[in-house]
């Protein structure tokens, strides 16, 4: 047996990505990252993120003077970025998880460049018990209003169907998560 556990998610993008767009995918990722450990009951402290660059980078930022790298093609491309987040106090809610991920991967990117590939992890994942450290600087009521509105989106999903509740964020053009709710094993059904 492991004597660590994780739950992750990643991505190949169909095309190369702008910044934006990107972060955008990043953040729907995170949504189904967090609703896949309440499904599962576990919760983390830990989470991890990584992004690949496409090869067209160069010569879409010809002002990049970063590390470079040669891909599986022979093409010379961005070296790859990563991070790693770690919060406060284990959860499985998205409202505490992404500010923390999102302001981590818009420091540790280069805006400029395109993106390929998305990855987040969260690491060392435990049973979740509801018990939380106490803080007179946490809004306890709202936390609770969030797991509240997970667990029920959840329910939601699993009697109606994956694609019967999603963030409007969704609808935006180059979001991922409506087109990936169709695929199995990011191939189309």
């Amino acid at each position: 047996h492991s004597a660590s556990h994780s739950v992750s998610t990643g991505q190949v993008l169909p095309r190369p990505y702008r910044f934006d767009e990107a972060r955008l995918v990043l953040r729907e990722m995170i949504d189904m990252l967090c609703t896949e450990m309440l499904s599962k009951n576990v919760s983390s402290g830990t989470f991890t993120w990584w992004v690949s660059y496409d090869y067209k980078s160069l010569e879409h930022c010809p002002d990049y003077a970063g590390p470079v790298c040669v891909d599986f093609y022979g093409r010379l491309h961005p070296c790859h970025s990563g991070g790693t987040v770690r919060i406060s106090d284990k959860s499985n809610v998205a409202a505490e998880i992404a500010p923390s991920i999102l302001d981590h991967f818009d420091a540790g990117v280069h805006h400029g460049l395109l993106f390929r590939r998305l990855g987040i992890c969260a690491a060392n994942t435990v049973p979740f018990t509801g018990a939380r450290q106490l803080s007179f600087f946490t809004d306890w009521a709202q936390q609770e209003k969030e797991l509240h509105l997970q667990r029920t989106m959840l329910d939601i999903r699993k009697r109606y169907g994956a694609g019967a509740v999603f963030r409007a964020c969704s609808l935006m053009e180059g979001a991922t998560a409506l087109e990936r709710i169709g695929q199995i094993g990011g191939h189309r059904a």
